[in-house]
């Protein structure tokens, strides 16, 4: 009958409690056929100076070595624990699920194939625990070979502080293309993070992850934690260059000139908003538009 009850989910958390105490810290890694990088990743988390932490890796039913890989792992340190689910649940449930297992104080999401400074979560611990935030550091892209790439968002301090209005409208108004979806690595408040919820990531839209964290800063404040990288990994860069060069250069601008008109962001941003902040926005939006046609038109002459 014991055993029953345990497997119907009656006791679960006193057993998870009793057998792994309750981490000040819990990261949460959604992963679907991550062999190339995810050991970089892992080796890069457990390396880090802050040691009080569980690593909770939801596997979207990968079909390649992830899941050996992981298993791996788990073998190695006990404050990782690795769940297969049976089918793939789609990206944002597999970020829903590692979020609804969380039991740390504090919470940030890993990408599988990210890289971190040893002192990433030491630092912004600091920041978030002084003042209720999101904290996050500097970003530097790398390439699918781990070679510093050069883009917009490197080195860019993301700060969106103030009242809730003017951190709101700065954030709207922070160019999409100057790396402003990166925060959502960074580390916050799990209770604040669970009461806001992640239904904007259901967004049918590229930009869901700036939509989500428009919302999130309803709530909190978005600071900058410290003299800290994060390594990101750009997969589609390449390929990206490759498709754009062989189109003509006209369809190209045309293209890009589709992309940053649509209104569908500014749709979604206004539905978020009070009445003041959707003045302020529809207001801002013919420069946030100028500036990313001209952007964007630069960035495809290069290729």
């Amino acid at each position: 009958m014991i055993k029953l009850n345990f497997h119907l989910g009656i006791d679960v958390n006193n057993s998870m409690e009793q057998k792994h105490p309750i981490p000040k810290v819990t990261i949460g890694m959604p992963v679907y056929n991550g062999e190339r990088h995810i050991r970089e990743a892992l080796n890069s988390l457990l390396a880090q100076s802050f040691k009080d932490f569980e690593l909770i890796i939801s596997d979207n039913a990968s079909t390649d070595s992830t899941g050996s890989i992981c298993r791996e792992y788990t073998h190695r340190d006990e404050r990782i624990r690795y769940v297969r689910q049976s089918e793939n649940r789609g990206i944002v449930a597999n970020f829903q699920f590692v979020l609804d297992e969380a039991r740390g104080e504090y919470f940030m999401w890993a990408a599988h194939d990210d890289v971190w400074d040893a002192r990433w979560i030491e630092t912004l611990l600091t920041t978030t625990e002084a003042c209720p935030c999101l904290a996050y550091g500097f970003v530097q892209s790398i390439d699918r070979n781990g070679r510093a790439m050069n883009h917009p968002a490197n080195k860019r301090k993301f700060e969106f502080s103030g009242n809730r209005f003017i951190r709101r409208c700065k954030y709207f108004i922070a160019p999409d293309f100057g790396g402003k979806a990166n925060p959502i690595y960074g580390l916050m408040p799990l209770q604040q993070l669970k009461d806001i919820g992640i239904s904007s990531l259901y967004v049918n839209n590229n930009g869901r992850d700036m939509i989500f964290l428009y919302g999130l800063l309803n709530s909190m404040e978005i600071r900058h934690g410290g003299n800290v990288f994060l390594y990101k990994r750009i997969l589609c860069e390449s390929a990206a260059g490759e498709i754009a060069a062989k189109s003509n250069s006209s369809s190209r601008i045309v293209s890009a000139l589709k992309n940053v008109l649509g209104w569908s962001m500014l749709t979604e941003y206004v539905k978020r908003s009070t009445i003041p902040e959707s003045l302020c926005l529809v207001l801002c939006y013919p420069f946030c538009v100028s500036r990313s046609i001209v952007y964007k038109i630069r960035r495809l002459m290069m290729l």
